[in-house]
């Protein structure tokens, strides 16, 4: 699977190899295999901030406190998924982007449609925004078809596509979402590659 080359094209060659990360171990770790297109992204590039606006944790990367657990920073924010299902969520907007519909559900309990990770079909944290969020996971089926689903304050918003789809929909300007800023198309020459 080849990485979409509007998103390569917005990150920029990687600065330097990442820390291999150890699939077995992390799959073992997380009870779970990962999307193969978050592996060859992480396969491609240490952990990267998009537009100095989105965190995207990297398996092989330790958490700026260094944990004891000596979790790395995907794991140690998949441990806290359940932080994110606690939100007073009033809307889910579900977008397809083969139609480029989108259509929104309102949650008159407040409560998302979704358990936290790691229940079966859980929400599986792997990104920050800045104030605009956490994207996870929807991890119903295989990883290979997990959607995203990016969490705020108020509101919850599914990409029926991949990380890498969704994330080179962001660098082209394309993902149609409340939640992500229309400028960030703009920022790529603004990403930064963390290196350990």
């Amino acid at each position: 699977m080849a990485l979409p080359q509007p998103l390569l094209d917005f990150i920029g060659p990687p600065l330097a190899p990442p820390v291999p990360p150890d699939w077995d171990l992390i799959a073992g770790s997380l009870g779970t295999g990962l999307p193969a297109d978050y592996m060859e992204l992480a396969e491609t590039y240490p952990m990267l901030k998009l537009g100095d606006w989105l965190l995207i944790a990297h398996p092989s990367v330790p958490p700026p406190d260094h944990d004891v657990d000596n979790l790395s920073t995907l794991q140690q924010w998949a441990l806290q998924s359940r932080f994110v299902t606690d939100r007073q969520v009033r809307e889910l907007h579900i977008h397809d982007p083969a139609t480029g519909r989108t259509h929104v559900r309102p949650l008159p309990q407040n409560t998302l449609p979704y358990p936290a990770y790691p229940e079966p079909e859980g929400l599986m944290a792997w990104g920050s925004a800045e104030e605009r969020g956490t994207w996870c996971w929807h991890t119903r089926g295989h990883p290979d078809s997990w959607t995203v689903v990016i969490v705020d304050s108020d509101m919850a918003w599914e990409y029926l596509g991949t990380t890498t789809q969704l994330l080179s929909d962001v660098a082209t300007g394309q993902a149609d979402s409340p939640l992500i800023p229309a400028s960030l198309a703009r920022c790529g020459s603004w990403t930064e590659q963390f290196l350990v």
